[in-house]
């Protein structure tokens, strides 16, 4: 959407300096040598059957069969909301009277973004 709005540039610089913050942050984080500062009890939590221990670095392996599972978890958890989201955003799409819309969230509107967001209508 970005790409099609502002033109592939402005999504690489987007990206790039998300990208860039992310990183520098980690390595700052990361040179902050902050292990002490963790709870004992954090590294007892079993993440999906695993056991948090600092003796132990986790592989390429270990991470990405753990954030499979992360991923397969929230899914469960959440797939039923995103279908009747998706269900209520293709009523009002299709059934809602577009000149009651554009009258209450239309551009001369002063609230129309927070109406918009409201009723879900993407401007």
């Amino acid at each position: 959407m970005l790409w099609g709005m502002f033109g592939w540039r402005i999504a690489a610089l987007y990206i790039g300096s998300g990208l860039l913050v992310a990183i520098a942050g980690g390595i700052v984080i990361g040179k902050l040598h902050l292990e002490n500062e963790v709870e004992s009890y954090v590294y007892q939590i079993k993440f999906g059957g695993l056991v948090a221990t600092q003796e132990r670095e986790l592989t390429w392996v270990d991470r990405y069969q753990y954030a499979l599972n992360y991923m397969k978890d929230i899914l469960c958890r959440v797939w039923l909301y995103v279908v009747i989201g998706i269900a209520i955003g293709g009523f009002i799409h299709g059934y809602a009277p577009e000149d009651l819309l554009v009258r209450y969230a239309g551009p001369s509107n002063l609230l129309a973004v927070p109406i918009a967001v409201a009723i879900g209508v993407p401007l």
